[in-house]
């Protein structure tokens, strides 16, 4: 058993050895990241105890963990955790692991629709494609007199949607399987239609990195090259026929496609749309109203 024994700097850095010579896609600071938090979860230790360099005991876990990352497997599926505004979700294969960029159609919602103000108690809200249900969740945390639909294609990803809605005890949002490609009357007219699409074409594919292509749900992510923006057109559908008077729609875009994005929204129906820049300076959520 003594064997098993290292200290936690040690370990980081034989860690880090392996990674760096491995991993060639991922940064030094990704690798950082990606070894803490694995040493986080599977030893259970704060930050400040890795740093301490205690003695630690090696694990099953930690050699499966080692190997899996190797293979590029996301860590997020592995400790089927991701920390999406202020929360942490759970996920697993069935779904897309939430980017920090989605976050922004969050902020937009929260700018037009401050959740303090009186008018602002009740929304009645739609989740197209809703994956994981981070977005329908924290809305739902953000806004909980609120009504909010979660809408999926996919029944595996609406498990995992409703398990966080369990984990973080909302009890204001409804879950539907249904294609949006498909609008229908859930009974309701939507203040607010929020959509993240599949909108990756298939010949984006050569660019993109082996965790997300190989174990990332393609349902979630791709589209025809032929076809790329046939989400948008449905999510623009659904606000022709169930979008309340000014109500707001906001989606998060493939940044490739910005203006053929917005000339679908550029139609009668919606007042003239704004583009919002993500973290990293490229054109990511579009919001526009419904006239």
């Amino acid at each position: 058993m003594e064997n098993n024994l290292i200290t936690t700097q040690i370990l980081f850095r034989e860690t880090k050895k392996i990674f760096l010579e491995k991993l060639n896609d991922s940064s030094p600071e990704e690798i950082n990241n990606i070894i803490y938090w694995g040493m986080e979860n599977i030893f259970h230790l704060t930050k400040v105890q890795i740093l301490s360099d205690i003695v630690i005991e090696i694990t099953k876990k930690w050699e499966i963990f080692i190997d899996k990352i190797l293979n590029h497997y996301p860590i997020q599926y592995f400790l089927e955790e991701v920390y999406f505004y202020r929360h942490t979700f759970f996920v697993n294969e069935n779904v897309l692991i939430p980017r920090p960029e989605t976050e922004l159609i969050i902020e937009k919602i929260i700018e037009k629709y401050p959740p303090h103000h009186t008018q602002n108690q009740t929304l009645s809200i739609i989740d197209l494609g809703t994956g994981s249900g981070c977005l329908a969740v924290s809305l739902a945390l953000l806004y909980p007199k609120s009504t909010i639909f979660a809408v999926d294609i996919s029944e595996k990803a609406l498990e995992v949607a409703k398990k966080n809605a369990q984990i973080h005890q909302v009890k204001n949002i409804y879950f539907e399987c249904l294609d949006m490609q498909k609008p229908q009357n859930l009974g309701h007219k939507w203040d607010i239609i929020i959509s993240n699409p599949p909108y990756i074409c298939e010949k984006e594919k050569l660019d993109m990195s082996k965790n997300v292509l190989e174990y990332e749900p393609h349902l979630a992510l791709f589209v025809p090259d032929n076809n790329a923006l046939i989400f948008y057109k449905a999510v623009a559908d659904w606000a022709k026929l169930y979008s309340v008077n000014k109500g707001s729609i906001f989606v998060e875009i493939n940044q490739n496609l910005a203006k053929e994005t917005l000339d679908i929204f550029a139609e009668k129906y919606f007042s003239v749309p704004i583009l919002h820049k993500d973290y990293f300076n490229n054109d990511r959520i579009i919001e526009v109203e419904r006239k």
